[in-house]
This record gives C-alpha cells, sequence and structure tokens, in this order.
C-alpha cells in the first residue's frame, strides 16, 4: 500500500468516527481556511475559547460546530436585511 493510500484511509477512518475534539489543523479544514487564518482568528477572540493538551490547542467539536451554526443564522439574517433593504429603495426609486 502506497503512502497517499495509507493517508486516505486514515483520513476516511477519521471521518466516519471524529474525536469529540478537534485541532487546529481539523478547524481549519473544518471551514476550508488556512491555519494561519484559524490562528489570527483565535488570537482576535473571533473563535470560540479553545483549550490546551500539553501543548496542543484544541476546541470541543460540538462548540465549533454551534458556533458555525450561530454564524449561519447570522449571515442569513443579513442577507434578509440586505435584500429587504434593497426591496424599499427600489420601491422609493419607483415612485420618484
Amino acid at each position: 500500500m502506497h503512502e497517499s493510500e495509507l493517508l486516505e484511509d486514515v483520513q476516511m477512518a477519521a471521518n466516519a468516527n471524529p474525536s469529540p475534539y478537534m485541532t487546529i489543523s481539523e478547524v481549519a479544514a473544518y471551514f476550508r481556511l488556512s491555519i494561519n487564518t484559524i490562528r489570527a482568528w483565535r488570537r482576535l477572540g473571533k473563535l470560540p475559547q479553545a483549550f490546551k493538551q500539553g501543548k496542543i490547542v484544541r476546541w470541543k467539536r460540538e462548540v465549533i460546530e454551534a458556533w458555525e451554526a450561530t454564524r449561519q443564522e447570522s449571515v442569513e439574517s443579513l442577507n434578509i436585511r440586505s435584500l429587504e433593504w434593497s426591496r424599499q429603495a427600489l420601491q422609493k426609486r419607483s415612485r420618484s
């Protein structure tokens, strides 16, 4: 078995039975961002509180997933408000 095939097997196994904790690289992969972006967000307080296991920074998976859900709700709310604002602006223009 080649190294790439072994890596794929390990990744598939990890996806099938994910750990309740996520490392910085797992959080980066989850959000499809770079590790440096996750580090910056952590430093700026844009992410939920992490904890350290030895030298490894970790987040609870459920906390990251809940945080993402609230972000999605915020984005959807902003989109709805933006659409409403656009609709109102178009109505005002059509009255003029």
